[in-house]
């Protein structure tokens, strides 16, 4: 509210007693009542427009908590929600990369052992028979019986000291080792 005085009452104290200038006249004081009505009249608009934008503002917030309300609502609560197939899923998802990542250990190991210091890979003697690799050292793999469905095992001495059993095929044309994460196949060389 801006109101501006429009008569200057504080000069007429100045003036001496009996001068008719120092009388205060009614029109003089309704002049500045109007004036305090009109600016009234405006503080009151503005502060009507004012409440108008506030209440939209509270009924926008109170629709958007409701829906936000119902939206959390919907989730479930208590005995509607059940995280047991999430517990069955990360359960057997965790299993599975454990697996993944012993199969990948022993390639790993494979591989490694399979390196010479120089950075090469240690060949196994070129005579026309199936080599693998037991106790740091190359074995001769007889494979008899062909297609006869025997399943034959290679000797594995790991890094750690363990030996494993890797079991074999051999179809004539491949040697198949069978690890827990599939099969890994060799072609053979005729002699």
């Amino acid at each position: 509210m801006v109101y501006v005085v429009q008569h200057a009452y504080a000069d007429k104290d100045d003036l001496p007693n009996g001068d008719a200038d120092k009388i205060i006249l009614g029109k003089d004081l309704q002049d500045d009542f109007d004036a305090i009505a009109r600016e009234l009249r405006a503080v009151d608009s503005e502060s009507v427009a004012d409440q108008a934008d506030l209440d939209k503002e509270i009924k926008a917030r109170q629709d958007g908590d409701s829906h936000l309300q119902s939206q959390i609502n919907s989730l479930g609560t208590g005995s509607d929600y059940d995280d047991t197939q999430i517990k069955a899923d990360l359960s057997a998802e965790t299993q599975a990369r454990v697996n993944a990542d012993n199969a990948l250990d022993l390639r790993i190991d494979a591989v490694e052992d399979s390196i010479t210091e120089d950075g090469g890979f240690v060949d196994a003697p070129n005579d026309g028979k199936i080599y693998g690799r037991q106790s740091e050292d190359w074995e001769e793999i007889v494979l008899t019986g062909g297609d006869s469905g025997i399943v034959y095992t290679l000797p594995i001495l790991l890094r750690s000291g363990d030996e494993i059993q890797l079991p074999l095929s051999d179809d004539g044309e491949h040697l198949t080792v069978m690890l827990r994460a599939g099969e890994i196949e060799l072609p053979l060389e005729a002699a």
